[in-house]
């Protein structure tokens, strides 16, 4: 069953490139083709290689479903919100363990994980040559993302990439707009798409404890991810002993923020081109994220959810973070202390403060009208 609605899903991209929701002209259509029908085919390999570990781990790791995934962490909010650098604190506390970015992209089975480790083993033997031509490449990578997602292959990423063999990933929508179901994954605290978010929510799971069987059950897994902000209460029922960190930061600065990172990603994909409801579809997602996350703080008692303002990770990071430990029962961490240390040291740039302009539409009402009780008061809108 699962792997004919993922056959359906992989059509339906094909789909989008030969027939668009509206046709962008033909220049513009073989540029769309230019551009992501390579992509397409990589994205094809990559992910029926990880489909074959993930199938491996059923006969040689079998093991991995006795794993107890013991009080998770989960760090949710809207993107733009903070939860990156919340994420890459946090991850210092030698008691957790977290997803890097080539677990997420090339290795979600214990299978490739221990083939890969065993490789780099290999090569550090013999000087380390591919180590080096991989962190060159690497380098040149991060030097056009840090200004929007700053990463790395080895540093803490959103391990909703590991959906990504199911096409689970949110991220896909930002090139192939017309994935349904993953505008309804990303409200699935929904009533309409509970199903959907439970059944991805228990293929996660299954993720979560590969990860943890290979780095070792005494660990506490710690989990970042803006885009479950829509499955807040399908996570917090799924992994009902976790505990919640929620990134909040003023909608209007945070909306706009968002939309301002993904305004090249969509220029050169031609995204509102070939989907001019995009956009809509998008503010209508992060109104419902701001939505949600109001009612699992409600519902929620303080020693499992605890809020995280940005204004306060900015401006008292170490105060934010020993508060973190202290309602959520997480313990003192020294390489923690020693990281807080020396922000404070270096004194970080503060996020920019400027207000974005105020669109109007005919009737009267501006796009960002509907996030006005997300507001932060005046002094605290970073």
């Amino acid at each position: 069953m699962d792997s004919c609605r993922t056959l359906g899903r992989w059509l339906s991209l094909i789909r989008q490139l030969l027939k668009p929701c509206l046709f962008p002209g033909c220049r513009v259509y073989l540029l769309r083709w230019a551009l992501l029908v390579p992509g397409l085919l990589v994205l094809a390999v990559v992910q029926m290689v990880n489909a074959t570990g993930l199938l491996l781990d059923e006969l040689l790791f079998r093991g991995y479903r006795q794993v107890k995934l013991r009080r998770p962490v989960f760090i949710l909010g809207v993107p733009r919100s903070g939860t990156t650098h919340t994420h890459h604190l946090l991850s210092t506390n030698p008691r957790f363990t977290t997803v890097t970015l080539w677990e997420a992209l090339l290795a979600p089975s214990i299978t490739q994980r221990q083939i890969l480790t065993r490789l780099a083993r290999l090569d550090r033997g013999f000087g380390g040559f591919v180590a080096g031509v991989v962190g060159c490449i690497e380098r040149r990578l991060q030097s056009s993302l840090d200004s929007v997602h700053p990463t790395g292959l080895y540093a803490p990423e959103e391990d909703f990439l590991l959906l990504m063999s199911s096409l689970d990933c949110f991220l896909l929508v930002l090139v192939f707009p017309e994935c349904d179901w993953l505008w309804h994954l990303a409200r699935g605290d929904d009533a309409s798409h509970r199903k959907q978010a439970r059944r991805v929510m228990q293929r996660y799971r299954r993720l979560l404890q590969r990860h943890v069987y290979f780095h070792g059950e005494h660990h506490q897994m710690l989990s970042k991810n803006a885009s479950f902000a829509g499955l807040a209460q399908t996570l917090a029922d799924e992994f009902p002993d976790s505990v919640f960190v929620v990134c909040e930061r003023d909608a209007q600065i945070a909306v706009h923020s968002q939309l301002r990172s993904l305004a090249d990603v969509r220029q050169r994909c031609f995204i509102d081109r070939v989907c001019p409801e995009f956009e809509s579809n998008l503010l209508e997602t992060l109104h419902f994220y701001y939505r949600n996350l109001d009612v699992l703080k409600q519902a929620l008692p303080a020693q499992r959810c605890v809020s995280l303002p940005l204004w306060q990770l900015s401006q008292q990071p170490r105060q934010a973070m020993q508060s973190i430990h202290e309602q959520l029962s997480l313990g003192s961490s020294e390489a923690l202390n020693e990281v807080l240390d020396a922000l404070e040291a270096s004194q970080p740039a503060r996020p920019g403060t400027r207000e974005p302009a105020q669109p109007t539409a005919p009737g009267g009402q501006g796009p960002f009208d509907r996030f006005q009780p997300w507001r932060h008061a005046p002094e605290r809108r970073l």
